[in-house]
This record gives structure tokens, sequence and C-alpha cells, in this order.
């Protein structure tokens, strides 16, 4: 059974927007989306030692990247279902010939999420990476596709680089 709005509209959107979702850095930061939401797949809800914060992960490939960026040096900050603009996401998707998404049983368009903004340090400078994870199988539907199209080109659009890192592909970790 599904959890969370079972039909959106605009107002939950600016309700969620005036509750600081997807915004904030470190331990302010409160995820677009949580646990109380729609996912196909097992939650985690993961102490985070960089952010201070407890981390909402809709998948097990998304617990995997998580406990490997917590690992890496560089990493100082990690937002994850992170949105992006839905005005810059309807412009790339027109721009491209591809509908975008609609919440489900509306025409309400939807608010694309990364799911991870990294924010990394390298040589005494703050730099971004967005990351998606996907399931091997995921990546054989075009919907999938075009929504990761759409991704990458906002990212590229903001100058943040963009990944896809393949679930399958991520080494199988335990949180210390």
């Amino acid at each position: 059974m599904s959890r969370g709005v079972k039909k959106w509209s605009e107002d939950d959107i600016l309700k969620l927007q005036h509750a600081g979702r997807g915004q904030g850095r470190l331990a302010s930061y409160i995820p677009w989306l949580d646990s109380d939401f729609y996912s196909q797949c097992r939650t985690h809800k993961v102490w985070g030692r960089k952010t201070g914060r407890a981390h909402q992960l809709l998948s097990d490939g998304e617990h995997a990247a998580f406990l490997l960026l917590q690992r890496d040096p560089k990493v100082v900050d990690i937002r994850e279902q992170y949105p992006l603009d839905r005005d810059l996401t309807r412009k790339i998707a027109k721009g491209l010939g591809i509908r975008h998404p609609v919440y489900p049983g509306t025409h309400v368009p939807l608010v694309m999420t990364l799911d991870f903004l990294v924010t990394k340090k390298v040589n005494g400078r703050e730099e971004f990476e967005a990351l998606s994870i996907k399931a091997c199988e995921d990546l054989k539907s075009s919907t999938t596709v075009a929504r990761l199209e759409i991704e990458r080109c906002s990212c590229e659009a903001l100058g943040i680089p963009f990944r896809v890192l393949v679930k399958e592909q991520l080494p199988v970790q335990k949180a210390c």
C-alpha cells in the first residue's frame, strides 16, 4: 500500500516548501521526501556523522551509496532527496521533447529530486556533485531513462556534475 499524499496539489507543494523541505545544509537540511512518502523499496533511516542528522534513504541502493559517501574524506555534506527547480525541469523536458512527470492521478508537475547532492572539499574549495542511484533493471525503462536525462540536463544547466550509480555495482558495506 502506498504512503503519503495520494493526490498532490500545488498547495501540498507550497506547504512542503514553507515547512523547509529541500532547504538547509548539514544538520539543518530537511529532505524533500522522506520515508513517510511512497517508496517501492525498503527504506532506511541512518545517522550521518558528517552532517549530524538522520538521513532518509528510500532504497537499498541509496543506503549503499550513502555508506560510501560517509567514508569519503572529501565529502563534507550529503543532502538526499534534493529538489530540482520545477520551472527548470519543465523547460528542459520541453526542450528534450519529453513529457514532464506529474504526480499520479493529477496534472500537477512533479518536483523532481536528486538522490544525493553531495558537497566535497577539493583543494580548499567546495564542489558539488549530483548522484542518482538506480537498479540495473530500472535502467531498462524508457521512463526512468527520460527522467535521468532531465536530471542530467538540469544539473548541467546548474554547473553541477551528474553521475548515475548502478546499485548492483556498489560494494556491499556495513554501517560502522
